[in-house]
């Protein structure tokens, strides 16, 4: 059997490298990969807003107006539904994220969030952001008597320093609220999360009545729901309670998941509420 001539430098070596692999992991985690946290306030979501819409349009001359308008630039199509008023809505704010990677990181939301709405395309974009950390956007249309959620979204989340934005794209939209008095059947589709499989399957439960401001307002109870059994895991519920424009007056997620990362597998875990406090927007 051979022998290994050079073991006593191969057991420094070793022993070396865990040393230092060791120094570099505390580096790594109380210098570069220091977490923190930043409130967005709902006042700085309304300044964003005003910048937004105060800024200056190119206006095409005679001779470069074109037939028809791009379609990310046409008016939106509310013939039949109007959709939420453009601006900025505040909502009190309940909840959390963590993950267990380098440590654990627990997150609280600020006890008010926004929800900015603003026209683009068919319709209007929202964006909740509770923290200059974590944002989620989504669009609504209404081309006919239901308000429809767009195949297109994304989440952002940023952990010690590391931002990432995960981009949503699905197969077909998804009427959120309820037509007549008859429900949407179950919609399952088949989507990517920062390209990786992705199938939500929502349900449009039926309508009630929530209070705001002390006056009554009918929602359609929306549900999302997604539930993936295999290595990287993910359980989500999320109860959406919509005005008749697809604004939120109330919403409740739940969910984990488990990721993989150069640290290895990575468990995420957020929960959260949100109560709508007034119909009207803050601009």
């Amino acid at each position: 059997m051979p022998v290994n001539r050079h073991g006593k430098r191969n057991v420094v070596v070793v022993a070396l490298g865990v040393v230092l692999f060791g120094l570099a992991v505390v580096v790594v985690r109380n210098v570069w990969l220091t977490d923190s946290s930043e409130v967005v306030p709902v006042e700085e979501a309304v300044d964003r807003f005003r910048d937004e819409v105060t800024e200056p349009s190119e206006v095409p001359t005679e001779e470069s107006t074109p037939d028809t308008l791009p379609p990310d630039t046409r008016a939106p199509d509310t013939s039949q539904v109007d959709l939420p008023e453009p601006g900025v809505y505040r909502y009190r704010t309940t909840g959390g994220e963590s993950i267990d990677a380098m440590g654990g990181v627990t997150r609280e939301y600020p006890a008010e969030s926004a929800i900015t709405v603003t026209p683009r395309g068919c319709g209007v974009h929202l964006s909740w952001d509770p923290l200059k950390e974590r944002r989620d956007e989504w669009e609504l249309c209404a081309p006919g008597l239901a308000v429809e959620l767009q195949p297109g979204g994304a989440q952002f989340h940023e952990f010690f320093g590391q931002a990432q934005l995960d981009e949503i794209s699905c197969d077909g939209v998804v009427a959120v609220t309820m037509t007549g008095s008859l429900a949407e059947p179950t919609a399952t589709r088949t989507c990517t999360l920062a390209d990786d499989p992705w199938t939500p399957v929502w349900e449009v439960l039926g309508r009630s009545t929530l209070q705001v401001e002390g006056r009554d307002v009918a929602v359609t109870h929306a549900r999302m729901t997604v539930e993936d059994d295999d290595e990287y895991w993910e359980y989500t519920t999320a109860d959406w309670y919509l005005a008749d424009s697809g604004l939120p007056v109330s919403v409740s997620v739940e969910t984990s998941s488990r990721s993989p990362s150069i640290v290895g597998a990575v468990v995420y875990r957020e929960t959260y509420e949100l109560q709508l406090e007034s119909m009207s927007p803050l601009t």
